[in-house]
């Protein structure tokens, strides 16, 4: 298992955020699932085959498992994280889904054969007329950066090119129930941090809407918690770049994710000035990242800005610290004492 993965399984271990999701994506928005209506489950499952020779095992590990209660009614509920298209997507989860049924089933069988409390075709079904099995339902929470371009439902992998419509409806489908976490469109409905991890991955490769949206929820990122700065860490447009939690932790464990972003910026300045004209100081559109490094900052003899590499760094930074506190162009100008067409410059 990734990092990717381990880190997002360790997210949604919180039963709050769990609960959050479903009540987002399910209810839409209405309160019907608390945290303690959420058991973690062993995420494994294993389907038995036998032949002449020798018992045959297939073990299936999901993301992560919970059975979910509502009211009388039990669910288990799986969570697949993708960060890359999966072309056979649909099949995948049939094939896990089916385990799940599949290890229910050979548990009352063992169960009635212990009992020895059926007969006929029971027996011979190991299933009593009256079992039932619980349902499995399964999520697949999509990280990647483009569009989900691969199938949706098991049809969508079938060639049924040349099928006559009457055969075609009458094969069973399987669909996919997927979240495109990057085109999510009801962010809103979340009352946990799902809200702002999904805002900030939705915003990674757009430098001005993410500084506007973090600036907006300044007392939010400014206290983030330490799994949902990792699961932002590990999934954004640039994760190599920052730092480790660690680096932002306070007593109670909450994460400074602006100071994160203040010093992520500093670091492309650093990065760009190996790079720049002896001249000025350049931390060019390559070299940066969506804050700093498509634009870039180029603070040198092309803009007339002749300052040298120190002073332009402490000015970059001073900038960037004054608008992340919501200072005005006009003000930062002023207070830096360069005109508001250099400061838009060094900005975007």
């Amino acid at each position: 298992m990734g990092k990717q993965d381990l880190v997002s399984r360790e997210y949604f271990q919180d039963s709050y955020r769990l609960a959050d999701l479903l009540n987002a994506e399910v209810f839409q928005e209405v309160e019907c699932i608390g945290p303690e209506d959420i058991q973690q489950r062993d995420p494994f499952g294993v389907r038995e085959t036998v032949s002449e020779a020798a018992v045959h095992a297939a073990v299936v590990t999901r993301d992560l498992m919970g059975e979910l209660h509502i009211g009388l009614q039990v669910i288990l509920l799986a969570l697949e994280f993708q960060n890359n298209v999966h072309y056979a997507m649909p099949l995948r989860v049939l094939n896990s889904d089916s385990i799940g049924y599949d290890t229910q089933w050979r548990k009352k069988r063992a169960a009635h054969r212990q009992e020895k409390d059926l007969r006929g075709d029971e027996y011979l079904s190991g299933f009593g007329k009256y079992d039932r099995l619980v349902p499995v339902f399964t999520i697949v929470l999509y990280f990647g950066r483009e569009p989900w371009d691969g199938p949706r439902t098991l049809k969508d992998m079938l060639d049924l090119s040349h099928c006559p419509p009457e055969f075609a409806q009458r094969i069973a489908d399987y669909p996919l129930y997927l979240i495109e976490v990057r085109e999510y469109p009801h962010i809103e409905r979340f009352r946990s941090d799902l809200r702002y991890v999904f805002g900030f991955l939705q915003r990674d490769r757009e430098k001005e809407a993410l500084y506007q949206y973090v600036t907006e929820n300044r007392a939010v990122f400014s206290h983030l918690d330490g799994t949902a700065y990792q699961m932002i860490q590990v999934m954004s447009h640039f994760s190599g770049l920052l730092k480790e939690k660690e680096e932002y932790e306070n007593e109670e464990g909450e994460i400074d994710m602006c100071q994160a972003l203040l010093d992520m910026r500093e670091e492309c300045i650093s990065i760009g000035k190996e790079k720049g004209r002896e001249e000025g100081i350049s931390i060019g559109r390559e070299e940066g990242i969506s804050i700093g490094k498509e634009a870039g900052i180029s603070i040198g003899r092309t803009e007339g800005i002749s300052i040298g590499r120190a002073d332009g760094i402490r000015l970059a930074k001073r900038i960037y610290q004054m608008r992340m506190a919501e200072k005005s162009e006009e003000e930062i100008a002023s207070a830096c004492g360069i005109s508001v067409e250099e400061v838009r410059e060094i900005l975007a």
